[in-house]
């Protein structure tokens, strides 16, 4: 038996066949129009800072032991180097753990991002090893 669909179920269906196009052309568009997405984004709230005020209510509650470990190191200085790169400018703090709210790394931009990523670094080098499901074997570890 066939069964019929609506308009609306036809497009989700050839949305989900084609999930990655839509994704990539709407990252694209971001990309292209960034200043015009923000301009939307800002009159979205605008028009709904009720909504944005529950959500950030929300926000603070599901992650309050990692505001209050923010709040905690801001008390205490920073490096003037970065513990990985050594790099001095764009500089920020790093919780490994958020159940320990004054110990924290100092790490540039880069380096935090990579760390948020699970690359971990290669000793001694600052080139990165990126985590694959698949083991490496010594071979490809040292063409790296």
């Amino acid at each position: 038996m066939l069964v019929k669909l609506s308009y609306k179920e036809k497009g989700h269906l050839k949305y989900l066949r084609h999930k990655e196009y839509y994704i990539r052309k709407a990252r694209n568009w971001q990309k292209n129009n960034a200043e015009r997405d923000l301009t939307n984004h800002r009159k979205w709230q605008q028009n709904n800072r009720d909504i944005c005020a529950e959500y950030s209510r929300e926000f603070y509650h599901l992650h309050r032991e990692e505001q209050l470990a923010r709040l905690a190191a801001y008390k205490y200085p920073m490096n003037k180097n970065c513990e990985v790169c050594g790099a001095t400018e764009k500089l920020e703090r790093h919780h490994p753990n958020y159940s320990k709210p004054y110990y924290f790394e100092t790490l540039c931009k880069r380096c935090h991002e990579k760390k948020h990523k699970n690359f971990p670094l290669i000793d001694s080098s600052i080139r990165w090893l990126k985590i694959t499901p698949k083991p490496l074997n010594m071979h490809e570890l040292h063409t790296l």
